[in-house]
């Protein structure tokens, strides 16, 4: 005697990340983490204040 088809609940996106096993967990924790510090160094490298164009210093007298 079949009921037809049962409905479940969808997860949760708490459920769906605790399902995973801890090591992915992890991989996937330390893998958005490096990628986050290498996007910050990479924009750090691209917008090296070092190589802007010269310009004139600013004095105090000037912002007065």
């Amino acid at each position: 005697m079949s009921k037809g088809p049962q409905i479940h609940a969808p997860k949760t996106y708490i459920q769906s990340w605790l399902s995973i096993p801890a090591k992915t967990r992890l991989a996937l924790s330390l893998s958005v983490c490096a990628f986050a510090a290498i996007g910050l160094v990479v924009t750090d490298m691209v917008e090296d204040p070092k190589k802007k164009s010269p310009s004139k210093p600013t004095t105090t007298s000037e912002l007065s």
